[in-house]
């Protein structure tokens, strides 16, 4: 069966990679000559990294954090296509084509029959196709490749490295960007100030995980003063959601280590004298009902409306923004989505597609609390899991992990982490 099996898969990933290639020469003619250098330039680099690395599934996850120096839809559709066709050119060279595990099958399959359900037959609005691919196929490529692929502790940890760095430059940049656009809401390169937060959360807190990992104290330095700065970067987006956020992973923390306990109190103290005029002034119109939080809560409304007409299988991808366009005439209280994850996906994919997108991640938390729960200090696996939690704690106010701007990351993470605690950081080779 394998020689028919190999030629054909051979013949398969070639074909791919062509239609790939007459794709992008095809966009490559529609571009500005400055952008098509760029574009060859950067094919040119990943090209070199390659040849030094080597052509591999980690070599490819290795390169993921660049995506994220500014998000492009079509550059994660590359990304995803790459790593596709890297995974079944080492399963071809493995001569194990065919021959791997699908975790969470039965969860994915219900989620990619409610998305495509939806998104064929129900109403779809201008980011139907964006969300379809966040939302359902991200998932499954992600967690089918990752779970399949060999990762040591140590190709882990370099992997979140690299995402902790380019959230410290972001940081970085969105802090000088603030000072010279005083009161301006800008997220650092990324379009959008609210969305970056996603990104910065969850390497605020794995880049704590990795902080424990080191022995060196100036290395545990450099660390602190990179978490700070990136601390800074997301309050210079000037986002209230950001304090609940941080203060409910500091909160996970010190119910670790009730030590920590008697640092909140002064650390609550001095963070109003480090934050922003304009974020002071966001939480205070908070305080007194600001426009945001009552469009927040006039979407969550519609959102529950709308879920009571579709229960079971949704209204369509993306289809909050033309129906509420449709319902609400006041334009002062314009909202482009649900404002809350777990909204968003009941209302997308009703109940079945919110059990097929959720089940993974309620359990993999699960499988981290109970891996941790008997630790009696702060750990690597802890915080891995306070990352995960914070981030769906965002999720009640936002879709960051819905969007492919936060959501290829979170699902990466989210993969390596089960991998992780699969085969306890060991190869996948060493545990069979």
């Amino acid at each position: 069966m394998l020689k028919v099996l190999r030629p054909l898969s051979i013949l398969v990933v070639g074909s791919i990679a062509a239609l790939v290639i007459l794709w992008l020469a095809y966009i490559g003619q529609n571009m500005s000559v400055g952008l098509f250098a760029f574009t060859v330039v950067a094919l040119g680099a990943v090209m070199l990294y390659f040849l030094v690395a080597g052509l591999s599934v980690m070599s490819v996850l290795g390169l993921s954090p660049i995506l994220f120096i500014r998000p492009i839809f079509f550059l994660n559709i590359c990304y995803l296509l790459l790593l596709v066709l890297v995974f079944t050119y080492e399963q071809i060279v493995r001569k194990k084509v065919f021959d791997f595990n699908i975790h969470y099958f039965p969860t994915f399959l219900i989620l990619l029959a409610a998305g495509l359900r939806s998104f064929f037959l129900g109403v779809r609005g201008d980011g139907a196709f964006m969300f379809l691919m966040n939302e359902c196929i991200t998932p499954i490529i992600v967690f089918t490749i990752i779970m399949n692929t060999s990762l040591s502790l140590d190709k882990f940890k370099m992997i979140l490295k690299g995402h902790f760095t380019i959230a410290l430059i972001l940081g970085i940049a969105g802090i000088a960007i603030a000072v010279t656009h005083p009161g301006d809401r800008i997220g650092s390169l990324w379009t959008t100030a609210m969305t970056i937060n996603g990104y910065y959360v969850i390497n605020l807190f794995t880049g704590i995980a990795l902080m424990l990992e080191e022995q060196s104290s100036n290395k545990r330095m450099y660390y602190l003063v990179a978490l700070f700065l990136v601390f800074l970067g997301m309050v210079f987006t000037y986002t209230k959601i950001v304090l609940i956020g941080v203060a409910f992973g500091l909160f996970l923390m010190a119910l670790k280590k009730p030590r920590l306990f008697r640092y909140l109190i002064p650390l609550m103290l001095v963070i109003p004298f480090i934050l922003p005029g304009a974020m002071v002034e966001r939480l205070v119109d908070a305080k007194s009902g600001d426009g945001s939080s009552v469009i927040r809560m006039v979407a969550w409304f519609y959102s529950i409306l709308l879920i009571k007409d579709h229960f079971f299988l949704g209204n369509g991808i993306d289809s909050f923004s033309v129906l509420y366009d449709s319902y609400m005439e006041w334009d002062f209280l314009y909202a482009r989505h649900s404002h809350n994850i777990y909204l968003r996906i009941l209302v997308e994919m009703g109940i079945v597609g919110f059990i097929g997108f959720f089940t993974p991640i309620v359990s993999i938390i699960k499988k981290c609390y109970l891996r941790v729960r008997e630790i009696k200090d702060i750990s690597f696996e802890y915080m891995l899991f306070v990352a995960i939690a914070v981030e769906m704690v965002f999720g009640l106010t936002d879709v960051f992990i819905a969007h492919f701007t936060v959501g290829l990351y979170f699902w990466m993470l989210l993969a390596l982490t089960y991998n992780y605690l699969l085969h306890n950081g060991k190869p996948i080779e060493d545990t069979e």
